[in-house]
């Protein structure tokens, strides 16, 4: 047995209950008093889960800076002891009341949803496209009807998937819908260039798909079938899922082909269950205190970064996006993640900082403000996490490049900034949008440049 001679076991009741959390939160079952939170694989998402955890459980405030600076079972419980007395009296969430009986009523758009909904039309800048994914995959024997059975499970797992947005800005699960039937392409047996030219055909149709809202389903999953393998097509609308619940509809479904008798757990909880709960939290004085400290923020908050453009944003009717990629080798990028560790930063903020070091080299100005995407799932209930939904919320990032500093340095600068602002998510960025138009005008309302991370996913 291998042990570990840095290992300091918790001992006092305090020390162990934290070390139960990290382990429920980082699965990981040996955890000692001196282990590095972020070292273990904890990321931002999951330090606001830690923090929620602690206020729930202790009534203690623990603001995300403090959990940053004091990454440690034993740093932790020696802020708890220290501020014993300093109880948060109204705790910061309540539990989702799950009201199955209204599950096929209307209720309202999040913000975001909203302004996905209505970015769609022809009367808004750079409109005429979906908030929208597509993904190809390729699998050597995929078998099209297991595939089939698997995608009708998860349909029938997840109300969103049969979810439409009516007329009057309000989403409605349909209590019944059509049986979804994959569409096959068969191209086997075709010369390579005709193949070729159908399948660039099938990419440029379903890779800017603008889904009718009203109409079911907001989603286009096929399959091609080729001569040594089958390309499976995803399309799906951002009305209906988050990049979160992508992940999650991509394990389920794989679950479901390949063990089609599995009975997953059932699901307590609805995305509606969720907005309608979320909506009661805008009384709350965490939501007022959230509002106060974006009230003060507005005022210094600097405009989007003021970028030199090849045609004017205006001038395009019909937009279309070019995707780039680029991989790190696997030894390399294990190796700067412990740099990135060691200096107490996050995979994320580090890649953020290095983007916007990009945009500050070619904006008119040096200070400027990013729009961040969130996947902020409030800690509303257990199952919160399991759900599919857009629970996408927006954060509006000021960035200051006015003095050279290291990149680290910029780092750190860029996720202490970030940090204050989670702390203060309750209040999304499309609210501070608003505001920023009652005061400042429409014209500043404008944040196009978007950064969004899944590092801080699982697969990091």
């Amino acid at each position: 047995e291998n042990i570990d001679e840095n290992y300091i076991e918790p001992l006092t009741p305090l020390q162990k209950e934290l070390a139960d959390m990290w382990s429920e939160i980082l699965d990981k079952k040996q955890i000692g008093l001196n282990d590095n939170f972020f070292e273990l694989g904890g990321h931002s998402l999951l330090a606001i889960e830690l923090s929620e955890k602690v206020k729930r459980y202790f009534s203690l405030d623990l603001p995300l800076r403090e959990l940053f600076k004091n990454p440690t079972i034993g740093k932790i419980s020696e802020i708890i002891e220290q501020n014993d007395k300093n109880v948060v009296k109204e705790l910061t969430f309540s539990q989702i009341v799950s009201d199955p009986d209204k599950m096929y009523q209307p209720f309202p758009l999040t913000d975001v949803q909203q302004a996905y909904w209505i970015g769609r039309g022809s009367d808004f800048q750079m409109g005429n496209i979906g908030a929208h994914a597509y993904i190809e995959l390729e699998s050597e024997k995929l078998e099209p009807i297991i595939f089939q059975n698997a995608i009708k499970n998860v349909i029938a797992r997840h109300p969103m998937l049969r979810t439409v947005v009516l007329e009057d800005g309000t989403q409605k699960v349909l209590e019944k819908i059509p049986e979804f039937v994959l569409n096959i392409l068969d191209l086997k047996n075709l010369e390579k260039n005709i193949i070729d030219e159908k399948l660039n055909i099938l990419r440029n149709e379903l890779s800017h798909q603008v889904f009718p809202g009203e109409k079911w389903p907001l989603f286009d999953i096929r399959v091609t079938l080729l001569e040594n393998s089958v390309r499976i097509h995803f399309s799906i609308d951002g009305l209906i899922a988050d990049a979160s619940s992508m992940l999650i509809l991509a394990k389920e479904i794989s679950l479901f082909y390949n063990f089609p008798e599995i009975k997953l757990p059932i699901l307590e909880i609805t995305f509606r269950d969720y907005v309608i709960n979320e909506k009661l939290l805008q009384k709350s004085r965490l939501y007022i205190k959230s509002q106060e400290y974006w009230q003060k923020r507005i005022v210094d908050l600097p405009n989007a970064p003021e970028l030199p453009f090849a045609i004017e944003p205006s001038q395009l009717s019909k937009p279309s996006f070019k995707r780039y990629s680029h991989s790190l080798e696997k030894e390399y990028w294990k190796n700067l993640k412990a740099k990135i560790s060691k200096a107490g930063l996050t995979n994320s903020v580090v890649l953020l900082t290095a983007f916007s070091s990009v945009l500050a080299l070619w904006s008119k100005s040096s200070k400027f403000t990013l729009n961040l995407t969130l996947f902020n799932r409030l800690p509303l209930h257990e199952q919160v996490g399991q759900l599919i939904g857009d629970f996408t919320s927006l954060n509006l990032l000021e960035v200051d490049y006015t003095f050279s500093d290291s990149f680290i340095s910029n780092a750190l600068k860029v996720q202490e900034q970030l940090l204050m602002d989670l702390e203060h998510r309750q209040v999304g960025g499309i609210w501070v949008l608003r505001e920023i138009a009652k005061i400042k005008g429409i014209e500043n309302t404008r944040m196009p440049v978007v950064f969004t991370s899944l590092l801080s996913e699982n697969n990091a």
